[in-house]
């Protein structure tokens, strides 16, 4: 250990107020979905208790955390309602009395829709998005918006992850002087302090895989075509997609059949372990070497039983690649968050130079990636760095695939921990979301450790399309994990 940052962790762990446990007895803490429907079936709780569990749990603690930004004022009669319909034996859908935050770049209707950003502060959305409609039609209490990094993180080069002029600086889970990582750090946090059973958030590289990894949830990222994009701020149309984070593998992939049309994904699901085979990229477990034990504990449980395992796989153009994802996130933020704030924006902000001036009225310079997004209108460069992505990133994933007969690649989630610094901003230490966020393919981050007293997880990810495998599979490793 470089510190002693795990023992000051276990002190604010069991410290009163700040504690995540600060009633060890009280049974409506750490709840996973199938233990609530079990409780409301024997009349243990009622959906209203438990929804007025979280929000008096919101009030009193999350001046510490800010990780939730607006809770929704019809949340109590929502779930009285539910309550209702269950009394007369009418209850259905898959998360029926379920409450669930909702990250602050998804439109709820009667609520803004703020990106974290001063200047869409008034934007109150007149619709649900798609996706929180269909959280609604399957039962779910929609119980307020989360705090996130303004604008998904893609503001300035020096951003510090969780951080919004709406919201303020949301804190790691398990220390507060450290990162949530981002940008759904609201999402992530508030299910880990247990304000919420389930949350979304959204990702276009890495942000449910980072803040679920660092504040030790399962968060899912679905193949991008899953889940439709309606409703949702846009940052990179090609990358983005919305999901769950949860704290189980069965959690999240009941959210996500709520969401999507794949209906039920684990049930009947099996794993052949003889026929399994799992392949490693070398290139991204480089930022994790000194923690490496884990990983190979991990892929040693497969092995024993009879599972394949393909260390040290070649991945070329490494640089190549980041350096194209960023000319995609630069032409697509100019392109799409244009037509938002033509739409969606206040009259003096319809355009994205408008909204940097407009920050810049508000003494906010910090906004590289604003400014340089809005001066990258190159299309032709726009055009072949897609196709760089598909050469480099789908077509060689699909050939390491093919030629090893891999079902799922795994890769560390997230290296060490990092303190906030508002000034500097993060201080990144790695991460794997990259691949699957390029090609819109399914990825999924359970926990794994514990470094320097900030959780870690692994990530199982596959070719688009392939989220049924990577769900099940992620849950024999959870199963794995319990039983150690």
């Amino acid at each position: 250990m470089r510190n002693c940052s795990w023992l000051i962790n276990i002190l604010l762990l069991l410290s009163g107020v700040l504690s995540l446990q600060s009633n060890a007895k009280d049974p409506l803490e750490g709840l996973t979905i199938t233990a609530m429907q079990e409780m409301r079936s024997s009349n243990q709780i009622t959906y209203q208790a438990l929804t007025q569990h979280y929000i008096d749990r919101i009030k009193k603690l999350d001046d510490h955390y800010k990780s939730v930004i607006t809770l929704a004022p019809d949340a109590i009669k929502q779930a009285k309602e539910k309550d209702l319909i269950f009394a007369k034996g009418n209850a259905t859908g898959m998360l029926f009395g379920v409450p669930v935050l909702i990250k602050d770049n998804i439109d709820v209707k009667g609520l803004p829709t703020t990106a974290g950003a001063m200047a869409l502060s008034k934007n109150v959305a007149k619709t649900d998005a798609s996706i929180v409609a269909k959280l609604r039609k399957e039962g779910a209490i929609i119980l307020g918006k989360t705090n996130l990094s303004e604008w998904a993180n893609f503001k300035s080069m020096q951003s510090s992850s969780g951080y919004s002029k709406i919201g303020g600086q949301t804190k790691n889970a398990f220390h507060a002087q450290y990162s949530p990582c981002g940008s759904s750090s609201g999402s992530a946090v508030a299910v880990a302090v247990d304000f919420a059973l389930v949350a979304i958030g959204t990702e276009t590289d890495g942000s449910i895989l980072c803040p679920a990894s660092m504040n030790g949830l399962v968060g899912f990222k679905p193949s991008r075509h899953k889940i439709s994009q309606h409703g949702i701020v846009p940052l990179a149309k090609s990358q983005d997609t919305a999901g769950p984070m949860t704290r189980n593998v069965e959690d999240a992939a009941l959210v996500y059949s709520a969401i999507t049309d794949d209906i039920s994904p684990l049930i009947n699901a099996s794993v052949d372990y003889s026929s399994l085979s799992i392949g490693l990229i070398g290139h991204m477990q480089q930022f994790y070497i000194e923690h490496l034990t884990a990983l190979v504990e991990v892929l040693d449980q497969f092995a024993v039983k009879g599972t394949s395992i393909h260390n040290h796989l070649p991945f070329a153009q490494v640089d190549a690649l980041i350096n194209a994802e960023m000319q995609i996130l630069l032409f697509e933020f100019q392109r799409d968050v244009n037509v938002y704030l033509k739409e969606r924006g206040p009259a003096n902000v319809k355009s994205l130079n408008q909204l940097i001036e407009f920050n810049r009225a508000q003494g906010d310079n910090k906004q590289d990636l604003l400014e340089s997004a809005a001066k990258f209108q190159d299309q032709e460069k726009f055009n072949l760095a897609k196709l760089v992505i598909q050469e480099f990133a789908l077509s060689q994933l699909k050939k390491l695939k093919e030629k090893h007969n891999i079902d799922v690649f795994v890769a560390p989630s997230t290296g060490e921990g990092w303190k906030i610094d508002p000034i500097n901003g993060d201080k990144y230490t790695g991460g794997s979301s990259w691949l699957a966020a390029m090609i819109g393919a399914p990825a999924i981050t359970v926990p794994l450790q514990v470094i320097d007293g900030i959780p870690s997880g692994l990530t199982f990810f596959a070719l688009p399309g392939e989220d049924l495998k990577v769900l099940t599979i992620a849950r024999e490793f959870e199963k794995m994990q319990r039983k150690n």
